[in-house]
Formats: C-alpha cells, structure tokens, sequence
C-alpha cells in the first residue's frame, strides 16, 4: 500500500499516523489506572483477583482534522448529532447496568450505602488547595467545579 491511512484506530496518543477516526479511553488515564493497581498488588500485598475491574468514564471520539474541515456543514452537524446520541445512549447503559449490579448486591444480602460527596469535596479541596499545583489554576476555577453536579 502506497498511502496508508488507517479509517479508524485505538486511542490516538502516540499515533504517528492520523487516523480518520479514533475513539477509545485516553491512554494516559489507562496508564494511571494501571500504576494504581500495580502499586495495590506489588507494595500493598493485594491479590489482583480481588481488584475491581473497571470501565473507563471517558471515552474521546476523534476525528481528523482535515477529514473533519472536508466535511460539508450539514454533514459536521449530521456526525455532532450522531456522537452526542451516542454520548446519552453510553451514559444511560452505564446508569442502567450499575443499577442492575446494585440489585444483583442487595439480593446477596450486600448493603449499598451512599458516600458523603460533600464531606469527600471538602476534605479534597482543603488538600489539593494547600497544594503548588492549585497555585496555577486560572481565576474562577474552583467554583466552576463546584458548580458541578
């Protein structure tokens, strides 16, 4: 093959060549999530059996950016409106199949409680804000995050 342009890959750091279309978990959150649990088993004498298994809660969808200013207007909002329904479609599969596993744990006897987010978000926020790395955060950030649901 001449001109070899992959229609679609994994994610897309570390790609030397540009592909059409990549969609997947960044690799650098894989790559964290790994070190998490290579720490757990290797220095905090873990069974990796006993580790939960994970699903990534993000996934980026790229697309080229040439391919992407090929596209016509019509067909820019056409391919948005597709990824954002596909966006909601993974989102409620993801809140349908934790329910599911919820009610699989209360009818094993297991008791599922909700934490405390406001007292984690406090506790978070008073270290991370004594931290050096807070120092950069532009203006107005931290209430930007707390805005958050």
């Amino acid at each position: 093959m001449v001109h070899e342009l992959r229609p679609w890959q994994p994610p897309r750091e570390g790609s030397r060549r540009a592909p059409l279309l990549s969609y997947g978990a960044p690799l650098g959150i894989l790559i964290r999530r790994a070190g998490v649990y290579v720490d757990r088993v290797l220095w905090g004498g873990a069974k990796p059996a006993d580790l939960p298994n994970q699903l990534p809660a993000k996934i980026d969808l790229t697309v080229n950016l040439k391919t992407w200013q090929s596209m016509s207007p019509a067909r820019q909002k056409s391919f948005q409106a597709a990824a954002d329904k596909a966006i909601r479609w993974s989102a409620a599969e993801h809140l349908k199949r934790e329910v599911e596993l919820a009610e699989s744990f209360k009818k094993q006897g297991l008791e599922i409680y909700t934490p405390n987010v406001g007292a984690f978000r406090e506790y978070a926020q008073k270290i991370y804000l004594a931290s050096d790395e807070a120092k950069e955060w532009p203006k107005g950030m931290l209430e930007k995050i707390n805005a958050l649901k």
